[in-house]
């Protein structure tokens, strides 16, 4: 660096350290900008999130009214499943709208929209009843899953934690409405076809269990302020009679296990059987396993009305107790021709006629269906609860637009104070070197000038020293 003047040397000592000063300063600038561009992506990911979350919402209300409308085999939920569909309809031009308006951003996050034309093909088929309920779900849920797991990349999209947070409990109320229309729509089917079957019952309550650990995610992620909101709207009259309806299907199981002792107990191979023996052999043991089963039989009825039952199970049971109820009335004349003569016996025999078989069949129903149950009335709770839940849903979603917006403005601000600061700091900077700068060359010129007249006087070609 010899060839550097000292002026150009000191110049470069001085622009070295404002560079360094100017490169922290663009630095720190960048990165708070990059800040708010990340905010900004969050808040179009908001809106994506808002139109995407209201068609999922209508979608299972579709999916739950196409359930109750194969079950009843199209006799109920037609009107309300035609006016349902243009719901969904509006929701899901918009969200289209809003996809094409910014595919460019939107297109890295989103998988894909229900294809429109797929959709309405679907409705045909629904609309024939030439399709299974489980096709039916399988069809709503495997689309509904698609645009939740979209939603699902808000939590990307930002850097702060208590946003982040947010976003969580806001992801698992989702997940765990999902779960809750999931349900709505098997019960509405139970309902309207009034069957039922162990396995839809291990469905149901892996759904129930499903929802009740997302609710918990939900619980441990959110605020307090957003848990009272929830518990003040959650604790009502018709979410306590939804969960009645809730506990009738879950007992559901408990009361067929009932059932298939009481088939046992009552059937052919029971009180029926042990009757007929009695009544051809004589032998007391046969009237004493009638007793003793008939017994068992009315503790068995008196067990299954424990449980919230209809009016139409309390018929059946009936029934069947006044048809076992007729052939223990007939016990005591059995006894009485066994300890007379054969022709007796005969004449108790033609004497005993008792229809068995709707009583066996009233067993049959009781297992297999559910009846008795307003499958309207349980839409109408079960929307309900899944509402009142959408209101939550809602509240999460516009406070992370209010804590959006507040970041927003924090970085915004912060990026202009940063800014000016910056600016002002290099213009000082600037003047304090050009001041040193002036002042040190000054100081040089005024050193030169000395030497120079100095060694001048010395070889005595100046008779005075300058200074």
């Amino acid at each position: 660096m010899n060839y550097l003047t000292i002026k150009q040397k000191l110049l470069l000592v001085m622009v070295i350290p404002f560079m360094g000063l100017l490169y922290f300063s663009i630095s720190s600038l960048s990165i708070k900008n990059e800040k708010l561009q990340n905010i900004n992506k969050f808040e179009k990911y908001l809106e994506f999130t808002k139109r995407a979350s209201l068609l999922i919402h209508e979608l299972q209300k579709e999916r739950g009214l196409s359930a109750g409308f194969i079950g009843s085999s199209g006799k109920t939920f037609n009107k309300q499943l035609n006016e349902q569909i243009k719901l969904s309809d509006i929701r899901y031009s918009e969200l289209s709208k809003f996809i094409k308006e910014n595919k460019q951003f939107l297109n890295q996050y989103i998988n894909s929209l229900i294809d429109e034309k797929k959709l309405n093909n679907f409705r045909k088929i629904v609309q024939t009843l030439n399709i299974s309920n489980l096709k039916s779900m399988e069809f709503f849920s495997n689309e509904i899953k698609k645009l939740l797991y979209s939603i699902s990349k808000i939590t990307l999209l930002s850097d702060e934690f208590k946003i982040s947070t947010q976003s969580l409990g806001f992801l698992n109320l989702l997940e765990a409405k999902e779960y809750a229309g999931q349900e709505r729509a098997i019960v509405n089917h139970i309902f309207s076809s009034e069957k039922f079957n162990n396995k839809i019952f291990i469905n149901l309550s892996t759904l129930n269990s499903k929802f009740n650990t997302h609710m918990g995610l939900f619980k441990k992620t959110s605020d307090k302020k957003s848990l009272i909101y929830f518990n003040n709207n959650f604790n009502t009259k018709k979410i306590q009679k939804f969960t009645q309806m809730q506990n009738f299907i879950s007992t559901k199981i408990y009361k067929n296990e009932i059932i298939s002792k009481l088939k046992a107990v009552s059937g052919y191979g029971g009180l029926i059987h042990n009757f007929k023996n009695f009544l051809l052999r004589g032998d007391i043991k046969y009237k004493d396993k009638f007793l003793e089963g008939y017994k068992t039989m009315e503790n068995l009825i008196i067990e299954y009305k424990k449980y919230i039952i209809t009016p139409e199970e309390v018929e059946l049971l009936n029934f069947v107790k006044t048809t076992m109820g007729e052939y223990n009335g007939y016990i005591i004349d059995v006894q009485k021709a066994h300890k007379s003569n054969i022709k007796d016996i005969f004449k108790v025999d033609k004497k005993v006629k008792v229809d068995d078989v709707p009583a066996i069949n009233a067993l049959n129903i009781l297992e297999t269906k559910i009846i008795g149950v307003d499958s309207n009335e349980w839409f109408v709770l079960a929307t309900n609860r899944i509402e009142t839940l959408k209101i939550v849903e809602n509240k999460l979603l516009d406070k992370l637009f209010i804590m959006k917006e507040d970041r927003k403005s924090l970085l915004e601000k912060s990026l202009i104070y940063q800014t000016l600061f910056s600016i002002l700091l290099l213009i000082v900077v600037v003047i304090l070197f050009l001041i040193i700068y002036k002042d040190i060359v000054k100081k040089l010129e005024l050193l030169q000038n000395g030497l120079i007249s100095f060694l001048s006087f010395v070889t005595k070609k100046e008779k005075n020293i300058t200074y």
